[in-house]
């Protein structure tokens, strides 16, 4: 049991040495991996609800409604909670809705029976409500308005000194690593030449 006991503390003792050799090295590795991890951090957003409404009404076969629908941000997310499958949603961003009132042209519809739920990255201002089949139908729409924030931006400024400080001793190292082979090199020919 001794023996065993003494080869572990040598086992552990050794470690802690090369550990120790190399302890620059594996800092700097550290600091190169931690800087990352924490611009990854920081880039990660935190997407909040800003907001929410929900339509509802009743169309005539063959009808539609139009109306003002105004979203307080960018990112907005329209679920076709309840309706029939001749039910269809269009909704307008600024240009397209300039498009529909001079011209009529507007893009398909981005709700149905088959695609309840939609995502949009642009504010949006109109929205167009349609039954296509042969009775009337009763419809809910519901909508939530989502702000993107970068709240751990900060964590980028602690990142950057991290990554160029590791970044920087790791090149170091194989600056010197390249000259003392190269000088080692230089050496061995010399000692060639002179035997």
């Amino acid at each position: 049991m001794p023996n065993e006991i003494d080869r572990m503390r040598r086992l552990v003792g050794s470690l802690f040495a090369w550990l120790a050799e190399r302890r620059n090295l594996l800092l700097s590795v550290l600091a190169l991996f931690g800087g990352f991890a924490l611009i990854f951090a920081a880039v990660i957003p935190d997407i909040t609800v800003n907001g929410s409404t929900t339509l509802r009404g009743t169309l005539a076969a063959f009808s539609g409604r139009n109306e003002s629908f105004q979203t307080p941000s960018g990112l907005s997310e329209l679920r076709l909670v309840n309706a029939s499958c001749g039910v269809s949603i269009t909704v307008l961003n600024e240009a397209q809705l300039a498009e529909y009132q001079t011209r009529g042209i507007r893009p398909n519809a981005q709700l149905d029976c088959e695609q309840p739920f939609a995502t949009f990255s642009y504010p949006l201002r109109w929205i167009i409500i349609e039954n296509g089949g042969a009775s009337s139908t009763a419809y809910e729409v519901t909508a939530r308005f989502l702000d993107v924030r970068y709240s751990r931006g900060l964590l980028s400024l602690l990142a950057i000194p991290l990554v160029a400080l590791g970044a920087s001793y790791l090149i170091r190292q194989g600056f010197h690593r390249s000259i003392k082979k190269i000088r080692h090199e230089v050496e061995a020919r010399r000692q060639d030449k002179q035997r």
